[in-house]
Formats: C-alpha cells, sequence, structure tokens
C-alpha cells in the first residue's frame, strides 16, 4: 500500500517534529523522528555526529533508517506511522524513491524569517541551534538559510502536498494534513 506512512519533510524550524506529534494524536499511530532515532542509536548528538564523522556519514546513517521505515509499512492500516524527516533527507535522490515508493511526503513550508525566528526561540529555550550543523557553518544565518532554501525547492516541490505552517497554529495544520490525506 503506497500511503502506508506519512513523511513530513521541509527545512529546519517548518514544525516537522511538533506537528509530526500532533499528526500522531489525531491519527492515532506512532511517531518516529528521524534525528532523535539517529542520536539515540549513535548515542551522540546530530552536531557531534556531523563534526566527528562528517556529513557524508550522517546522510548514510538517514538513507539506512530510512529504509528500515519503510520495511515498516503496516499493509493492515491506511497509515502506520508519521515520520519526521531531516531537513536533508529529501535532497537525496535514493531517499526521494523510497519515500514516495512508500507513503505520502508532505513537505512543510515556512518563509526564512520564520524560520530564523523559530530556530532562534529555539536556541534561546534549548539551546539548540547548536544541534543545526547545516546552519551553523555562516553567521549571518538568515543568509544561510536563504540559499539552502533556494538549493533544495527543487526537490521539496516533488511532495506529493506542500503545506504552509507561517503564523498557524499546530493543530490547524495538522488538521490541512488530514483533510489532504482523505
Amino acid at each position: 500500500m503506497r500511503d502506508s506512512i506519512i513523511y513530513l519533510i521541509g527545512f529546519s524550524g517548518t514544525g516537522k517534529t511538533t506537528i509530526g506529534k500532533e499528526l500522531s494524536k489525531i491519527l492515532d499511530i506512532p511517531f518516529l523522528d528521524m534525528d532523535s532515532k539517529i542520536e539515540k542509536l549513535q548515542n551522540e548528538s546530530i552536531s557531534s555526529i556531523f563534526k566527528n564523522l562528517g556529513e557524508d556519514q550522517f546522510r548514510k546513517m538517514e538513507r539506512d533508517l530510512i529504509r528500515s521505515v519503510a520495511l515498516m509499512s503496516n499493509q493492515d492500516s491506511r497509515y502506520s506511522r508519521v515520520v519526521s524527516t531531516g531537513g536533508g533527507v529529501w535532497a537525496n535522490p535514493e531517499n526521494r524513491e523510497i519515500m514516495s515508493d512508500s507513503g505520502i511526503v508532505v513537505c512543510l513550508n515556512a518563509s526564512p524569517e520564520t524560520i530564523l525566528m523559530r530556530l532562534e526561540e529555539q536556541q534561546a529555550n534549548e539551546g539548540s541551534l547548536a544541534d543545526r550543523p547545516m546552519l551553523n557553518s555562516d553567521q549571518n544565518s538568515l543568509g544561510t538559510i536563504k540559499k539552502l532554501l533556494e538549493v533544495r525547492y527543487k526537490d521539496y516541490i516533488k511532495a506529493d502536498f506542500i503545506v504552509n505552517t507561517d503564523s498557524r497554529n499546530t493543530l490547524d495544520i495538522a488538521m490541512e494534513i488530514v483533510d489532504l490525506l482523505k
């Protein structure tokens, strides 16, 4: 069944984890956050994995996890789980193929300004910008976000659905996704 997994893709700060948790509650199915799962498996933060093993090794871990997640699809129910992916997972053509073949892909979108504001709020609350290795390399975070969004745009538009998360509450966004899945 093609639509057994609901994958949430998009840039860091678009709400993949928050929306994913809400969506899993509404649909009463499990939620998996890929970055958290990789951190747990490696017993190391994403930024530490980037630093110690490099981006290529991290991307391989993402590919391996996507493969195993795709195998977990449940043929007996319409949707088996919600998966929040890392910000760069969808950029890999192999990942796109696996995800498209095993589920529905929803891209969460937000303006660069909204993304920066959310990431800065997370950093103030949790110190978590340190776990955004693709953003740590540049002092001009807004400029970096704009550049990365521009590069990833051609891939993001290949998703089954695109949902804007600017100035919207979590429940409204999750309910829009539920409506799109009908």
